[in-house]
């Protein structure tokens, strides 16, 4: 078996700036009721969010489809510098 060696130049790096506090970003990122609020798009509804703040925790959703379906996802944290950086990847599960 072989390891194919990871190229970060597919990584997909998603940079914002927003004009709201710092605190309340993190609030949105990192608390379940808030991000059952934004995570996916309308009509779909997150009807379940799971955060394991810690490197190596889980973050995991469900949503729901307007017509009944469904999908879930569940990505693991690397790496948590509070109020600064929130690294996470679907590559990895906890």
């Amino acid at each position: 078996m072989s390891i194919t060696p990871i190229d970060a130049r597919l990584d997909l790096v998603l940079k914002r700036e927003l004009a709201v506090p710092v605190n309340l970003v993190w609030r949105g990122l990192t608390e379940p009721e808030l991000v059952k609020q934004w995570f996916c798009p309308k009509p779909w509804q997150t009807t379940e969010c799971r955060i394991d703040l810690r490197p190596g925790g889980e973050f995991y959703t469900n949503m729901q489809g307007p017509n009944g379906e469904g999908h879930a996802g569940a990505s693991c944290f690397l790496e948590i510098v509070p109020q600064e950086r929130l690294v996470w990847t679907s590559s990895l599960l906890p």
